[in-house]
């Protein structure tokens, strides 16, 4: 839903991590995100009202050291294809980020590109 005007919203992620944190119960996962918020916004941790954690065990792909880097280069080869009247589109979440959110983003950028070539 939307976040009432006045408020804001957190999302912290923690990509890549340990099996050891899969079995860590919500409240310390969520206590050290919130320090490590308090880090980056000083005040914020006096200001959260509620937390939630969620764990996907299986489902999160990891985006190594160099991951935007190799997909800069397949969006040159993309590019350079259609350049030469190819019709070449990637999309998926493995295109952006590894989130709901970077499918979403991969998806509109391949039809605006689509919609250009037409």
């Amino acid at each position: 839903g939307r976040v009432p005007e006045g408020r804001g919203l957190a999302l912290l992620v923690a990509g890549g991590a340990s099996a050891k944190l899969l079995e860590t119960d919500d409240e310390r996962i969520a206590s050290e995100f919130i320090a490590d918020l308090d880090r980056m916004l000083p005040g914020a941790a006096s200001r959260v009202s509620w937390t939630r954690v969620h764990r996907r065990p299986r489902a999160w792909p990891r985006f190594d050291v160099g991951r935007y880097r190799a997909l800069a280069r397949l969006r040159r080869v993309e590019a350079d294809r259609r350049a030469g009247g190819r019709r070449l589109y990637f999309a998926g979440d493995h295109c952006v980020g590894p989130t709901l959110e970077g499918a979403v983003v991969s998806g509109l950028r391949a039809a605006d590109a689509v919609c250009a070539d037409l």
